[in-house]
């Protein structure tokens, strides 16, 4: 139970780093984007709950690591494997999280995914007010 709960709350925050950063390119704002967001099936909980009190506020102070978070994406990707059951998404997100390693961003907390992102994606990081 522990590995799908943590490839849902490690897959969907590299998703929602890339949905911000998105927003960002397009020149949205972060509170209209994050209102319509709320008000449809594509919210969740890090978005509701943990990042408006954490990375949108510039806070990247590890809770949960970056280097955790890809740890258990190749224990997911392993068990996944093992059982014969493909999970493309996690592969793709532990690829993201390599990078962000790769670096130098394993400290940090794995909302930190959203800044790494950005840089990538050339935007600046949103913040809330």
């Amino acid at each position: 139970t522990k590995l799908v709960n943590n490839y849902l709350a490690v897959s969907s925050c590299q998703l929602n780093a890339e949905a911000l950063s998105l927003s960002q390119g397009f020149g949205l704002t972060l509170e209209t984007t994050l209102e319509v967001l709320h008000g449809t099936t594509a919210t969740n909980g890090q978005l509701k709950v943990n990042w408006p009190n954490k990375v949108l506020k510039g806070d990247i102070a590890p809770g949960f690591a970056i280097d955790l978070a890809h740890k258990d994406l190749s224990l997911i990707l392993q068990a996944a494997n093992a059982a014969r059951v493909p999970l493309p998404v996690a592969a793709a997100a532990r690829e993201a999280f390599s990078a962000a390693r790769a670096q130098g961003h394993g400290a940090l907390d794995f909302s930190a995914m959203l800044d790494v992102q950005c840089a990538v994606a050339g935007v600046k990081p949103p913040r809330l007010g």
